[in-house]
């Protein structure tokens, strides 16, 4: 119990020490949580180191590279989140970012291309999220961009091609239902091609037998699967059975000691709080203007409690600031080696505030959250990982699966390919975005079921993602 409030303790500090500080965010996790400090300032640009923002606005789904038939008859390579690949090609990205608020498009095609671009020699960049206009241009530092500049970036094709005689490296852009090319002048041509040619021929020699290869469904016969999009990808080659490991959790009172907890509290203002503990062990910390709960599996919530009408949400990017900031305070000093991304943004839902959420990914595999249905759940009953309001002044509520993640030793066999999924009873009733190799963590005792034990062996699943968002899953067969 000791070890919870020094974790409840730790989120509400955090961001107390940050806002005395002269090193971070005006608005950290807990900003303005002590009845005399105000909680109505914000993050600046200038605050909240670019990369940090970027490093979880700009972190892309997934990221592969395509042969374009030069070694076989067309092959897609996934590459790994830990891979220097990955590091390379983000940040190459950052550049073409710029590119595409910043050069007239070149022209506008058709989005049943897409499918025949894909299939190109290059690079595709996937995010889960769109990615808005006005969210580049804050983080580029732009007030204005060129006509014809998309509103989004959902996914980012990057081909290096001859045209009119040129080396050129040509950027298509998925967003708003149309493809947009833009020829970028950032990157040189003969550095992406080393790029993508070394990491071909390591792919290719490195992974000929033993390695999985991936086509897209346009590649194997999109008039076969109605309503899936042309670039969903399913594993045509390679071990038709691959080991996978279940993936485990626990909250963070679990794993850390009081000492490196007592490191991150550094002060005891959490006694300004009227703290609670429920029947379960379940902990509230509450003052006049906000609410904490704490539950033993590591479920976190926050509540703002205003004191007056809340202000409008204002732009869109400094509340996306402030969000991030307020995840990057814990996410640094609690939480292990899965990555967040940011999976959704909302702006219909209220007037006071945006709703963006954010999902974890471990070593490549997306990671979904089944713990009851309320507030914050997907479609398919699945919640993400953290959901969080926040306008341009502050955060107005947060409910986060604050656990860590990590991988049990033992293995089993897996069947992958996609003709092993079970297509009649998963797909036939839905359109189909994507299709990826997911766990799925069963919390046990959250706000809706309160008490249980953390740890459960959770093994891969297929995550079937619709458009709208729905998931749907199924076990994958074992072999």
């Amino acid at each position: 119990m000791l070890l919870l409030a020094l974790v409840a303790a730790s989120i509400f500090q955090v961001g107390i020490l940050w806002s005395e500080s002269n090193e971070g965010f005006m608005v950290p996790f807990a900003a303005g949580t002590t009845a005399g400090h105000d909680s109505g300032a914000r993050a600046s640009r200038h605050d909240l180191e670019l990369s940090e923002f970027a490093s979880i606005v700009l972190n892309p789904y997934r990221i592969t590279i395509s042969d374009g038939g030069q070694f076989t008859q067309g092959a897609h390579y996934l590459i790994s989140r830990k891979s220097d690949l990955f590091s390379i090609i983000n940040a190459r990205c950052r550049a073409f970012f710029e590119d595409i608020m910043t050069i007239t498009p070149e022209t506008d095609l058709p989005v049943e291309l897409w499918g025949d671009l894909v299939s190109n020699r290059g690079v595709l960049v996937e995010f889960r999220e769109a990615i808005p206009q006005d969210v580049i241009k804050w983080l580029i530092g732009r007030q204005d961009t060129a006509q014809g500049t998309p509103a989004e970036i959902n996914k980012l094709l990057i081909v290096p091609e001859e045209i009119s005689g040129r080396y050129s490296i040509c950027l298509y852009i998925l967003a708003d239902d149309r493809i947009t090319r833009v020829i970028s002048t950032s990157v040189n041509y003969f550095d992406m091609q080393k790029i993508i040619n070394d990491s071909l021929y390591a792919f290719n020699s490195e992974t000929r037998d033993e390695g999985i290869r991936y086509m897209t469904i346009h590649e194997v016969g999109g008039g076969r699967f109605p309503g899936f999009a042309p670039d969903v990808f399913c594993v045509v080659e390679g071990p038709k059975a691959n080991p996978f490991r279940s993936i485990r959790y626990a909250a963070p009172a679990d794993v850390r000691d009081k000492t490196e907890l007592e490191n991150i509290i550094l002060t005891s203002d959490i006694y300004s709080y009227n703290r609670s503990i429920g029947y379960n062990g379940d902990l509230e910390f509450k003052n006049i203007t906000n609410i904490y709960r704490l539950y033993k599996n590591g479920l976190m919530e926050y509540n703002y409690l205003p004191l007056a009408q809340p202000a409008e949400k204002g732009d869109v990017a400094p509340a996306l600031e402030n969000a991030v900031a307020y995840i990057l305070n814990i996410e640094k000093q609690l939480l292990g080696s899965a990555d967040l991304v940011l999976s959704g943004i909302f702006s219909g839902e209220s007037d006071s505030a945006y709703r963006f959420t954010f999902d974890y990914i471990i070593d490549d595999y997306p990671v979904l959250f089944r713990a009851g249905l309320s507030a914050g759940a997907s479609g398919g009953g699945y919640q993400n990982a953290v959901s969080i309001q926040a306008n341009a002044n502050r955060v107005i509520s947060c409910r986060w699966m604050l656990v860590d993640l990590f991988f049990a030793s033992a293995t089993k066999q897996f069947h992958v390919y996609f003709d092993r999924i079970d297509i009649g009873r998963s797909m036939t009733r839905m359109a189909v975005s994507d299709i990826a190799i997911a766990y799925v963590v069963n919390l046990a005792g959250g706000a809706d079921e309160p008490g249980g034990a953390a740890g459960y062996d959770d093994w891969p699943v297929w995550a079937i993602t619709s458009p709208d968002g729905y998931v749907e899953t199924v076990a994958l067969s074992e072999g």
